[in-house]
């Protein structure tokens, strides 16, 4: 996957500290938001963009399905769809930012809306809420 943004040994995790992706990549510029997952033919089980600042997502012209949480100040997940299709939108209103996962990824790792996330630059590294400040470029 070629998304810019920080990638490199960034991990998503739920609060009960189980992995729930082996690579977080960050799109935080506007030209990273723009093109999101955009000309790419696929996403990675392992892998999730997370779209920073966001409240909205699209997937016009994209070519694969996807699942998508909403995540509020706190790093918590306040709307999450599931099975994004082409040609859809999908917002949230409390949002603050975005995480694409591959389709089926919702149901595969058992997230859920009021679930919160938390990042680590490392694999057993401290870890933070998944806030829109973090990380911050």
């Amino acid at each position: 996957m070629n998304v810019r943004g920080h990638s490199s040994g960034l991990r998503l995790f739920r609060k009960d500290a189980s992995v729930a992706s082996a690579t977080l990549r960050k799109a935080d510029t506007f030209f990273g938001r723009l093109r999101g997952l955009l000309g790419q033919s696929g996403l990675p089980a392992d892998e999730v963009l997370w779209i920073v600042p966001c409240t909205s997502v699209h997937t016009f012209f994209m070519r694969f399905p996807i699942d998508v949480a909403f995540i509020d100040d706190e790093g918590t997940i306040v709307r999450l769809v599931e099975h994004l299709g082409s040609g859809r939108l999908a917002f949230a209103g409390r949002a603050r930012s975005v995480l694409e996962f591959a389709a089926g990824s919702a149901v595969r790792l058992g997230l859920a809306a009021g679930e919160q996330l938390e990042w680590s630059a490392a694999l057993g590294a401290g870890r933070s809420p998944l806030t829109a400040g973090s990380l911050r470029s």
